[in-house]
């Protein structure tokens, strides 16, 4: 189960010890006046999984290295993954893409740290696109060593594991076009898969079509605006779940960071509408990214729920 920042804060998992966690990284995107204060609150709180896991792993790439190591020593038993520094228990090195297949080899000195564990050296293959999957990846391996699978196992699962609207691909039916829905919701997440497309397609162009949700993470609209606007050539500004905020000025508020940023863009408050403008702009050398909604199928418009068809499916029927 993922265990938010929120639930850690007020304590609804009290009571609750898990077998195994993972810490994969921090940013600022959860601080508003209605969820963290401060930075320093959400890492807190963030932080406070290590105490409800026997046994737990972290990211050695992600930032406030010192606070995470020294939180982690309320877990009896810990190891690190990364894919930058070597000295970690599980390193993934020799990282490749062809044409969004992703394989790597992973280094695990673990035979010390968790008991009835071994090392090894192997190769694995991501059955999901994108190097941007790597990071993950090595945390399921970490929580798989911390809970006793076999190395073979771990390879056969992520060779065939794939989340529906995570990182999901899609081509016209000549292929000459791609489409790529993805749950991506935050600077986080958006900064890593515009690395991925870079070194992935650097001769391709990106529009995209995206939107923030009504209500809470103020700050995402200047993020995902300024990222927008410097990495895309055109951005169709839309709904996310606005609720009972205005649609039009949340697009408004995130058109300024989009053309701050020196992009083109327009908005198209009706998502469907919005995507179906965006596949008339495509040809051949474009890549359409479709973040936030990933396969969801309703929109939170006012204080109801409304059914639509999901990011995925408006690719499927009009790409």
């Amino acid at each position: 189960m993922e265990v938010s920042s929120q639930a850690l804060k007020y304590d609804r998992v009290r009571g609750i010890t898990f077998e195994a966690g993972a810490f994969l990284n921090i940013g600022t995107d959860h601080i508003s006046a209605i969820e963290h204060p401060d930075f320093e609150d959400y890492l807190a709180s963030k932080l406070k999984i290590f105490a409800h896991c026997r046994k737990a792993c972290y990211n050695l790439d992600c930032d406030e290295q010192d606070k995470v190591k020294a939180a982690s020593k309320d877990c009896p038993c810990v190891i690190t993954f990364s894919q930058k520094d070597g000295s970690a228990n599980i390193f993934g090195y020799d990282i490749r893409s062809d044409k969004g297949k992703v394989t790597f080899r992973v280094r695990a000195n673990v035979k010390d740290v968790v008991d009835g564990a071994e090392n090894f050296d192997e190769e694995f293959t991501l059955g999901t696109f994108g190097t941007i999957n790597v990071e993950n990846a090595l945390a399921a391996i970490s929580l798989s060593v911390l809970a006793g699978v076999p190395v073979e196992f771990m390879q056969s699962g992520l060779a065939k594991a794939n989340s529906p609207g995570r990182m999901e691909v899609f081509y016209s039916k000549d292929r000459s076009r791609i489409a790529i829905v993805d749950y991506a919701h935050n600077k986080l997440s958006y900064e890593k898969f515009f690395e991925t497309i870079r070194d992935e397609f650097p001769d391709k162009k990106m529009i995209i079509v995206f939107g923030c949700p009504g209500g809470k993470a103020f700050a995402r609209r200047e993020e995902l605006g300024t990222i927008a606007g410097t990495h895309c050539v055109y951005s169709i500004i839309t709904e996310e779940d606005y609720g009972e905020e205005d649609v039009n000025k949340i697009c408004r508020e995130i058109a300024g960071f989009v053309e701050a940023a020196g992009g083109k863009y327009e908005i198209i408050t009706d998502r469907v509408e919005a995507i179906k403008k965006a596949i008339t702009l495509m040809d051949e050398d474009t890549i359409l990214f479709l973040p936030g909604k990933g396969r969801e199928t309703r929109e939170k418009r006012g204080i109801l729920y409304i059914d639509t068809p999901s990011d995925a499916d408006v690719v499927i029927e009009y790409m």
